[in-house]
């Protein structure tokens, strides 16, 4: 399929032209910066900047620093199709195109940040959409605090798909939990603030803090050598009573 049809179903789920063009390149691109995108794109550095910022704030675009330069990717283009609330034809016809242009890219470590609730909202889409178990240690009660009813839709969902997850967390604190999710839990000085999420090849550190930040690492060996960790504290963790589990399960 050509670009130029591609573009025009983009620009007709809600995007611009030069939204449409930008997003396109960051998909082909992986991580780059805006000098660089905006030799690709022909867009000033000026506009660029103004283009990438109503795309991240729509979770569709995420930002990591690297040597002090700040550099931009695209969130996986499934996730268009929630974000544009509109399951249409045009942009499901699409999709194995964008998949490609993305797979193209250059295979490496893939680190991005999410910010604020629409990028935690598209790191919860993404666990659900790879439909892989997760693991949760620590932020039991910051998760369900800051975004509780995010979370709450969240393990609906993952329930409603038949996902599992397994957390880790500090007896005293307030959380709640999914239909799927068990959890045990540790001593507290083996529990921080933040919440370290594995899953598939990737794993996600969740911060929070007003605006809320995910880092979301997508390397094998990472994810495999966390999860490593997590089974390992999870055989020494201390089993919740029947009564413990019920009572923090929400339905």
């Amino acid at each position: 399929m050509e670009n130029k049809k591609i573009l025009q179903t983009l620009e007709k789920q809600g995007l611009d032209e030069k939204e449409a063009k930008t997003y396109l390149v960051l998909l082909s691109a992986g991580e780059t910066t805006a000098t660089t995108l905006a030799k690709r794109t022909g867009i000033t550095r000026t506009l660029i900047y103004d283009i990438i910022n109503k795309l991240s704030q729509r979770g569709l675009v995420s930002s990591i620093v690297k040597e002090g330069v700040k550099h931009f990717s695209a969130i996986e283009p499934e996730f268009l199709l929630e974000e544009l609330e509109e399951k249409t034809e045009g942009l499901k016809e699409i999709m194995p195109n964008l998949r490609a242009i993305m797979a193209a890219g250059e295979k490496e470590t893939k680190v991005a940040v999410y910010r604020g609730t629409k990028g935690i909202n598209a790191v919860l889409k993404m666990i659900i959409s790879d439909g892989e178990e997760y693991y949760l240690t620590g932020g039991g009660k910051e998760a369900c605090q800051y975004f509780e009813h995010e979370n709450k839709v969240f393990v609906k969902r993952v329930a409603k798909a038949g996902i599992k997850g397994f957390l880790l967390l500090r007896k005293n604190d307030d959380f709640f939990i999914g239909k799927l999710e068990r959890f045990r839990y540790l001593p507290p000085q083996l529990i921080s603030l933040v919440s370290n999420v594995v899953w598939g090849n990737k794993t996600a550190i969740f911060v929070w803090s007003d605006p809320c930040y995910a880092i979301v690492v997508e390397n094998d060996r990472v994810a495999n050598s966390n999860l490593s960790t997590f089974k390992y504290l999870w055989k020494t963790a201390e089993k919740p009573t029947k009564a413990d589990l019920k009572r923090r399960t929400f339905e």
